[in-house]
């Protein structure tokens, strides 16, 4: 599955290098810098940027590995698209695989080619949300704000270690095919990268109303 967007900007919870001291800093611990991302993941800006092949794969797809993505439950695969009905609310929750296994920084965002999913993300009843916000689709892109036809999700405190972070999905339209990528920052500059696909179709209608006898 290959999104269509380009990235330009880091995670605001991912560190920076300080080039002449050797040491990481803590710059951004308030969210993901951007929702904008490509097939591979975040490409970090910046030359000697301690995250820039710092990728460890796939989150686990099938739940195989540290990491799993689930959908009301369901544990996503990249090697399947999911099928989903438009409007419905369903429970998207990224979770680390075991209680050992925590993560400090999530990026989730929800794209598609040529159609406007933005709104797609939104805080759930079991988000706290003094640790997960729903991130502005502006049009503009830039830090902190999607696209403005894509809808992003991330953390708020970078520094937290976290097992789980649940989010609600509905996409409002039958659009077909749609991208759902998900970054996870570990811990360090280590990553975890994964793009599910999703196919939206458009749900039963509801049963024709009939006359009184």
């Amino acid at each position: 599955m290959k999104t269509s967007q380009s990235f330009a900007s880091l995670f605001r919870a991912f560190a920076v290098t300080i080039s002449t001291a050797g040491v990481f800093v803590d710059a951004w611990s308030g969210g993901a810098g951007t929702c904008i991302v490509t097939s591979d993941g975040p490409a970090f800006p910046g030359a000697g940027n301690p995250h820039v092949n710092n990728g460890q794969g796939e989150l686990g797809s099938g739940g195989s590995g540290p990491y799993s993505v689930t959908l009301d439950g369901a544990v996503l695969d990249t090697a399947s698209v999911t099928n989903v009905t438009a409007g419905l609310d369903l429970s998207l929750e990224v979770s680390s695989q075991s209680a050992d296994t925590t993560f400090k920084g999530v990026l989730i965002t929800v794209q598609a080619d040529g159609n406007d999913v933005s709104g797609s993300l939104k805080l759930s009843d079991e988000t706290n949300a003094n640790s997960v916000k729903i991130m502005e689709s502006s049009g503009e892109g830039g830090l902190s704000t999607c696209p403005g036809d894509v809808s992003g999700a991330t953390h708020t405190e970078g520094k937290v270690e976290k097992t789980s972070v649940p989010v609600t999905l509905n996409v409002a339209s039958a659009v077909g095919t749609v991208d759902l990528t998900v970054t996870v920052m570990q811990a360090g500059t280590a990553w975890y990268f994964s793009t599910f696909g999703l196919n939206v179709v458009a749900g039963a209608p509801p049963p024709a109303a009939t006359g009184a006898p």
